[in-house]
């Protein structure tokens, strides 16, 4: 009985792997990979990342400086250090492997469409069972939202495949105790700011799930936990080059934060603080925005209801559900006060959102007709996406496409062509 229950599971676990992989293949399936870029930053991004490769091979340790103004001069779109590095160093990577061109670089974000879906996959098991959490991580990867910057070379989706696996490690820290969640969590917190600083708005909802989970009276002795203070530091510390660079070579986006830029929505005006909520339906669908607020609304029910040691004995510890209201209000709060806004901006703060379309449909379905439902709700948004809402593109870019060149003489030049 007991082998029987053991290979079901196992079959269920590789078809739930099978599916996240099938659906990051037809995101890529469908994406533009031949130059035809559409946003005007995709290229950029693109160049960043050849950039970072080129440097690599060419080690030009004797004038890195003059070396890459050289890059710059030659190829002017290149916009390396206006945010941080990171994702440019992953897509170096995959230019290394697989050749420097668009389809190279979308590879690149498709790994990350792939790490969201792991990540979400994982995270909604937490509170639901295993098609619906299926269902929760299809929905989320094939969102319109998702399925759009999934689909381009752009920073958005990278961030907020990085953001959930954060919390996903940083969660089953403060269910297991186990340090190395602790480490895996925090490093990826860092990653996520390296690719893009606006990744700092999580970390007060992790504050406030880790002062709950050490209880009312013993909350602040976490503050005597020499790991939790030493990862606190050494993430700081980490964090400090990203914050520099940014502020020495990101001062647009400096300006846009704080809102001298002017381009946009002012504080003072309500249509700022009701921007992202107007922009959810269309990010991940009507249909799951409902129901989200009827879940929302269950879920803070739930936890302002029933006492901690009973949520616990139930297998989900109450700040459980606080850290994922938490999640959304924060992040909508810092994305809201952020001058210049964008349906891209807030994609990092969806996750709750699917997780509590999914709760409101266990909370009036049978368990297997709640389960079934949730995993249509996800199949569907995502063939929707897929089916309806192509990849705008732009051809102009073909005529300027990615270039490799390799004249033996010139190796140690920038060999990625795109202007």
């Amino acid at each position: 009985m007991l082998g029987h229950r053991f290979n079901r599971t196992r079959v269920e676990r590789l078809a739930v792997a099978a599916m996240l992989f099938a659906a990051t293949a037809l995101l890529l399936a469908t994406s533009p990979v031949r130059g035809d870029f559409w946003w005007q930053d995709a290229p950029r991004h693109a160049l960043n990342g050849a950039f970072v490769r080129d440097f690599v091979v060419g080690l030009p340790w004797h004038d890195p400086i003059g070396w890459a103004v050289n890059y710059y001069i030659r190829y002017p779109s290149l916009t390396i250090l206006f945010y941080p590095p990171l994702f440019y160093a992953v897509e170096a990577i995959f230019f290394a492997a697989l050749g420097v061109n668009h389809f190279a670089a979308q590879c690149a974000v498709s790994a990350f469409v792939l790490l969201l879906g792991v990540a979400s996959y994982r995270l909604a098991r937490l509170f639901l069972p295993r098609w619906s959490a299926l269902g929760v991580a299809l929905l989320i990867m094939g969102a319109p939202g998702t399925a759009l910057w999934g689909r381009q070379v752009m920073l958005d989706v990278p961030l907020e495949a990085t953001l959930v696996a954060s919390v996903l490690g940083f969660v089953e820290y403060l269910r297991r105790r186990r340090p190395a969640w602790l480490y895996g969590a925090a490093a990826l917190f860092v990653a996520a700011l390296y690719i893009k600083l606006t990744a700092v708005y999580i970390a007060p909802p992790l504050l406030l799930a880790l002062f709950m989970a050490r209880g009312r009276a013993a909350g602040w002795t976490v503050l005597r936990d020499r790991r939790v203070v030493l990862t606190a530091i050494l993430s700081l510390v980490a964090t400090i080059p990203a914050v520099l660079l940014t502020l020495w070579f990101g001062a647009v986006n400096m300006m846009n934060v704080t809102g001298l830029a002017g381009t946009n929505l002012a504080l003072t005006d309500p249509r700022a603080w009701v921007f992202y909520a107007r922009a959810i339906p269309g990010q991940l669908g009507y249909v799951p925005t409902v129901l989200a607020l009827i879940g929302a609304a269950a879920l803070a029910w739930q936890a302002a209801a029933r006492p901690a040691a009973d949520q616990t004995k139930a297998g989900r510890p109450v700040w459980l559900p606080i850290l994922m209201l938490s999640w959304f209000v924060f992040g909508y709060l810092f994305f809201s006060a952020i001058s210049v806004r964008d349906p891209r901006h807030d994609l990092s703060i969806l996750f709750p959102v699917a997780l509590c379309a999914a709760l409101a449909l266990h909370r009036f379905l049978p368990r297997p007709t709640a389960q079934a439902s949730t995993l249509a709700l996800g199949v569907l948004t995502m063939a929707y996406s897929l089916v309806f809402l192509p990849v705008p593109t732009v051809r102009g870019y073909q005529d300027r496409r990615l270039r490799r060149r390799q004249p033996a003489a010139q190796r140690h030049r920038p060999v990625f062509r795109l202007s």
